[in-house]
């Protein structure tokens, strides 16, 4: 919740570290994310969301990487936009 506080956050990098665990649409940063459909700030968020076993479940990452990897993957973020409102 902390992190949701930060309503100017645009960019937040949680890739290549040891966090796992999931980042839900409903949770504080997915909703900043969201508020840029509708004004918010944060436009780039990046983890640890891919391969055949990613360390984090991502509903809203712009960016994912393969852990400790040097491979990453962008999201199509119109895709994303309507994964959110479907």
């Amino acid at each position: 919740e902390a992190i949701g506080s930060l309503t100017s956050l645009r960019t937040l990098y949680l890739h290549r570290n040891d966090l796992s665990g999931d980042i839900l649409f409903d949770e504080a940063i997915c909703l900043l994310w969201h508020d840029v459909l509708f004004g918010g700030e944060l436009n780039n968020l990046r983890t640890d969301c891919l391969g055949a076993v990613p360390e984090i479940e991502c509903d809203c990452c712009t960016t994912c990487y393969e852990s400790r990897d040097v491979g990453q993957h962008t999201i199509d973020q119109e895709a994303l936009e309507a994964l959110y409102q479907g």
